[in-house]
């Protein structure tokens, strides 16, 4: 995107920083198991494996965040048979809170999310940090809202 001039500045996960593009990590998100509350009680402490038979409440396959989803449930051995998607963290979260399945969705509290009807259980922290970076294309002289958005994000 901006590459091709469709947007000036991106804020999110980009697992890659692209040359000719510059970047400035703001904040980290960390990956929880979201559980839903009524539920939680048989579930805890959690050991991850008794999940398998659960349904997953997950991100849509077309999105990047799915990807990771999968692979974190491959790293603790999990392969849901059951699995419904949805497109945000807001609508993974309604789901689980609705005792549809449980998730594992990132967060920018340590705590994980505190939605009523939720039980978050972090991951280790080596298991699911990832970085959120505020991205523009190099050029030579920056716009005046680039220079507030970056000057924004180096005093976080």
């Amino acid at each position: 995107l901006l590459r091709s001039g469709q947007a000036d500045l991106l804020l999110g996960y980009m697992p890659q920083n692209e040359p000719g593009i510059e970047s400035k990590t703001v904040a980290s998100l960390r990956t929880s198991w979201a559980l839903p509350a009524e539920r939680a009680s048989k579930l805890l402490p959690l050991d991850p494996k008794e999940l398998k038979n659960e349904t997953l409440i997950a991100y849509s396959p077309e999105l990047l965040a799915h990807a990771l989803q999968m692979q974190a449930l491959a790293n603790h051995g999990i392969a849901p048979d059951r699995v419904l998607t949805a497109g945000s963290a807001d609508a993974i979260l309604g789901f689980v809170a609705a005792g549809l399945g449980y998730s594992l969705v990132p967060h920018l509290s340590k705590a994980g999310p505190l939605e009523r009807g939720i039980v978050s259980v972090p991951l280790k922290a080596s298991e699911g940090n990832f970085p959120v970076t505020l991205a523009w294309k190099s050029r030579d002289l920056l716009p005046p809202l680039f220079k507030t958005a970056i000057a924004a994000a180096n005093a976080t």
